[in-house]
């Protein structure tokens, strides 16, 4: 499953079994893109499909949503942290519209459940890793193995 959309069996069987290419970025590249996807960009969206009024209310009620489902593995005590500085920051953005205090909540989750999810499935799979680098390495290994 990625989200709520499932795979096709036959390329679940093969993730299992394929080479992988390990992508990495900064931190501050991270949290500038998370920032612009699920902050900046998502508020649009459901402005877009909302209205003014009622798309940014419907928008932090899915942040909020988002950081509820992940609770139970976040623990109780860190959940409602990140929660009180997602709220902080959605309060700050809708009285003047900056979003810039929504990093903390995102820089939160990042080190504290994202990346050490990543470091475990990474060293779970370091077998399979043929090749790890920044976005342009990547891209330059790629091609070289299409361009055979």
């Amino acid at each position: 499953m990625v989200g709520s959309c499932s795979l096709p069996p036959s390329l679940c069987r093969g993730m299992q079994e394929y080479p992988l290419v390990w992508l990495q970025d900064s931190f501050e590249n991270r949290v500038e893109r998370i920032l612009k996807d699920y902050v900046i960009d998502l508020l649009a969206e459901f402005v877009a499909q909302h209205g003014a009024e009622q798309g940014f209310p419907v928008f932090a009620e899915r942040l909020r949503q988002s950081l509820s489902n992940i609770q139970r593995r976040l623990g109780g005590e860190r959940a409602q942290r990140l929660l009180a500085l997602m709220d902080e920051a959605l309060a700050e953005q809708a009285r003047s519209g900056a979003v810039d205090l929504h990093r903390a909540w995102i820089e939160g989750l990042l080190r504290e459940y994202y990346d050490p999810m990543y470091a475990f499935q990474q060293e779970k799979k370091r077998e399979r890793v043929v090749f790890t680098g920044n976005r342009d390495d990547v891209i330059d290994y790629l091609s070289r193995l299409t361009c055979r």
